[in-house]
């Protein structure tokens, strides 16, 4: 579409996107896949105190701290962000009581009505002013605390759920293909940019029109993407997925073995 555009850094992350963090989630996603083993011996060998113990200092940390406007604790689109959860779920399920089921609606029905509140509060009271951006983010950041309170409200519930679907499966398989596609820069500018500007349909239509067609886009959208990822899928299955991870698993094993036949430096007395 634009041939005087790519340049090396273009060709880099083409070929090495994890790496250069073309996708915030599958960057952090897949450090953070490398790490948890560790992660997980690390917080096994706390035990129940000391892991509740990190909990709260994490909660206070980028729930309370993280509360504040224009605050900086080193969190976001980051690993850091998964080791976070996962410290606070693990803790849930080795040690914590599981979450009755009208408690964990309550949880789920009361964080929504504070965000929501909250929203509607702060966009009214403070439209137009500067500090209008931060004060929604105190409650709106994806590690705040009412965020917290709804997302493990849902856990709890679909917990319980005994749901079972091969379409939704499949489609459910899809799900992130359908984000590579649509987040990736190039697509992202064409499709929200040149082919879907809302920006031109708002003032010329109705509320009930606007949400109407931007719906019908963003279902559009997901399933060609989905589509796509599918015809990828199957594609890969024939050819890079005949032996998934083989030479992963190869390389790994054989690090494995040479990490334990080293002598150990403390057993020399």
């Amino acid at each position: 579409m634009n041939p005087a555009a790519p340049n090396l850094d273009i060709v880099l992350s083409t070929l090495l996107p994890t790496t250069r963090s073309v996708w915030w989630y599958a960057t952090a996603y897949m450090v953070f896949l490398l790490l948890s083993p560790f992660i997980i011996q690390g917080l096994r060998s706390l035990g129940a105190k000391r892991h509740l113990q990190c909990c709260l200092a994490m909660v206070f940390l980028w729930g309370v701290l993280y509360a504040v406007p224009g605050s900086d604790t080193n969190i976001g689109m980051n690993v850091v962000g998964f080791v976070y959860v996962f410290v606070l779920i693990s803790y849930y399920k080795w040690y914590g009581t599981p979450l009755r089921t009208s408690t964990a609606w309550i949880m789920t029905v009361a964080g929504t009505v504070f965000i929501v509140a909250w929203d509607v509060i702060v966009t009214v009271g403070l439209q137009g002013k500067p500090v209008e951006g931060e004060v929604l983010a105190m409650v709106e950041r994806e590690w705040s605390i009412p965020v917290l309170i709804v997302s493990f409200g849902l856990f709890a519930l679909f917990r319980r759920l005994r749901f079972r679907s091969a379409i939704v499966n499949r489609c459910a398989a899809a799900t992130f293909g359908v984000y590579l596609i649509t987040d990736h820069s190039f697509m992202r500018s064409l499709l929200w940019t040149r082919y879907f500007d809302m920006s031109r349909f708002y003032s010329n239509h109705s509320c009930l029109g606007v949400c109407a067609r931007f719906l019908i886009i963003v279902l559009g959208v997901f399933v060609v993407a989905m589509l796509l990822d599918m015809l990828r899928s199957a594609l890969f299955s024939c050819t890079i997925d005949r032996h998934r991870g083989r030479l992963f698993d190869k390389t790994w094993t054989a690090v494995a073995r040479w990490v334990d036949g080293r002598p150990d430096k403390t057993d020399r007395g």
